[in-house]
């Protein structure tokens, strides 16, 4: 201080306190010596709390201004991610099938959609992109775009996903990829062929075993490689479905999960949990999944979104 103020006497400093925490310090000096009396130090002091109050006020309101526009700004995404969903499910003779897609901190980056490919034929994609918040909703709403272009031209899902690799790869930051799942159900003969794309196992209930089996052939997330070595990794896997057989493809938010003791919900669970309702609707299994997961939380918010599918088939094309 003396080499700024160099006549400088005396100095007094009082801290800016607000109730948590010193914003910084305000200092008042003299050309004399032991020029402060206690009075001009009990003067400073109601000063700086007056100045301590203004400040924190200011910075209140600006965090008010900023959090306001925040919260807009996650609702105008959160609508539009709820807007590029399936409005409502397809009908498929002999097959009956439900989804959800519920967003924790207002807006993630969760997608599934179904294209249908012809009178028995329907695409059923699902996916996860990595990261959060409206970047992730925006990269979704990409993926929706041209896993939409590319189904009507009726792809296998190893094609489908090499083609939508080739394009996101050039559109995606190298920070960002999407875990896919994408096949295609032939109603006509209870079949379903998908790939897997660096995605979550499927859970697949025979209705004669009454353990499920995970279903995890090899894939490489989209957009980690420009197309040879993804497309090598990328193995198709056909599954021959019987009546009241059920498949549920499922984001990791669903798994990870996590009570106030920080224990994940797990497979084990989830797989508990589905082969418990496997006589159900899938509507009925559906909200089945979602009660138990959500007395796992036991209030504790969704650190990721929940999404999954139920694909049943049913008994001798009659309604269940």
């Amino acid at each position: 201080i003396k080499l700024w103020k160099k006549d400088l006497g005396s100095l007094i400093a009082v801290p800016l306190i607000t109730s948590d925490r010193i914003l910084g310090f305000l200092y008042a000096g003299k050309k004399e010596e032991f020029g402060f009396e206690q009075d001009d130090a009990e003067m400073l002091r109601a000063f700086s709390d007056q100045a301590a109050i203004a400040v924190e006020n200011a910075r209140l309101v600006e965090e008010s201004i900023v959090k306001e526009r925040l919260e807009q700004e996650l609702r105008i995404a959160h609508e539009a991610q709820m807007k590029l969903l399936p409005k409502q499910m397809p009908q498929l003779d002999g097959l009956e099938i439900d989804a959800v897609c519920i967003t924790a901190n207002e807006v993630g980056g969760d997608y599934y959609d179904f294209f249908e490919l012809g009178p028995h034929k329907l695409g059923v994609v699902i996916g996860d992109v990595s990261g959060k918040g409206p970047s992730a909703a925006f990269y979704m709403a990409e993926v929706k775009g041209i896993m939409e272009a590319l189904a009507k031209n009726v792809l296998s899902p190893k094609d489908m996903l090499v083609a939508a690799n080739e394009i996101l790869y050039k559109n995606f930051d190298r920070k960002t990829f999407i875990s896919l799942i994408y096949g295609i159900i032939d109603a006509e003969v209870r079949c379903f062929t998908f790939c897997r794309a660096g995605h979550c196992p499927l859970f697949y209930i025979d209705s004669e075993c009454e353990e499920p089996r995970f279903l995890e052939p090899r894939g490489l997330g989209v957009g980690l490689d420009a197309g040879a070595i993804f497309e090598k990794t990328l193995e198709p896997m056909t599954i021959q479905m019987s009546e009241n057989d059920t498949l549920m493809l499922f984001t990791d938010g669903v798994t990870e999960a996590r009570n106030p003791k920080g224990e994940e919900f797990g497979e084990e669970r989830l797989a508990e949990a589905l082969l418990q309702a496997k006589d159900e609707t899938p509507t009925e299994i559906k909200k089945s999944i979602i009660h138990k997961i959500y007395t796992f939380f036991d209030g504790q918010n969704a650190y990721d979104d929940l999404t999954f599918i139920i694909i049943k088939a049913l008994s001798d094309g009659k309604d269940l």
